[in-house]
């Protein structure tokens, strides 16, 4: 992952993406110096155009001194320029955190976490964690299962070696459907099987494919 080094004087009012200048991510010190992440940016121009909404970057590149002076982890990716706190606003509303979160689950952001209501943090920190910092970091596994929030059901054909939350509602849908998989958003051999004998039992063409059909026979089943 690529991170780069501007200038808050020289570079401030620079553009990184169409909508994301490098002033956004300076640290509250008023330090000059400010790391940013390529991969963060650019996952948060997707997070904005899923979400339909506008971004605030309430926290983004820390000094070390400042991060310890507010009380940051010590291991804070926002000392790196990999983290990002955020609030999503859309027609002027806050789009609430646990939207947000999903949301960011959905398009795989490595790091997550609920600040508030209202704040997300995100992060593309090379590995995964996700958590809830409003009950003390507690770690989570999948947002949509965390919160009870329904996952939604996919708009293109899901098959074997996909992954992400369209696999889940394909998998959460078998298991109401009487299978016993493991909801982890990998559609790897046990999932391939079990769709494949869901579609021989609903009279479906077999082929391990979750298309408009196969997704119509899971849905009678709620």
């Amino acid at each position: 992952m690529a991170v780069e080094t501007y200038s808050l004087k020289t570079d401030g009012d620079k553009y990184l993406t169409a909508h994301f200048r490098v002033r956004e991510f300076r640290c509250k010190d008023g330090s000059d110096e400010i790391l940013i992440s390529t991969e963060l940016v650019d996952m948060l121009e997707k997070l904005r155009s899923k979400l339909d909404c506008s971004i605030n970057i309430n926290s983004g590149y820390r000094t070390k001194s400042h991060n310890k002076k507010i009380g940051g982890s010590t291991t804070s990716k926002h000392c790196k320029g990999l983290a990002a706190d955020i609030i999503c606003k859309r027609d002027g509303k806050i789009v609430p955190a646990k939207e947000v979160c999903t949301a960011a689950q959905d398009l795989n952001f490595d790091g997550i976490a609920l600040i508030s209501a209202t704040a997300t943090h995100v992060d593309m920190r090379g590995y995964r964690w996700w958590a809830d910092e409003t009950k003390n970091n507690k770690k989570v596994s999948d947002f949509y299962a965390y919160w009870g929030i329904p996952y939604p059901e996919p708009t293109a054909t899901v098959k074997k070696g996909d992954k992400g939350t369209p696999v889940r509602w394909v998998q959460n849908r078998l298991n109401k459907a009487g299978f016993k998989l493991s909801v982890d958003g990998s559609f790897g051999g046990a999932t391939d099987r079990a769709i494949r004998s869901f579609q021989k039992r609903e009279g479906l063409a077999v082929d391990g494919k979750v298309g408009g059909a196969t997704r119509k026979a899971l849905k009678k089943h709620a």
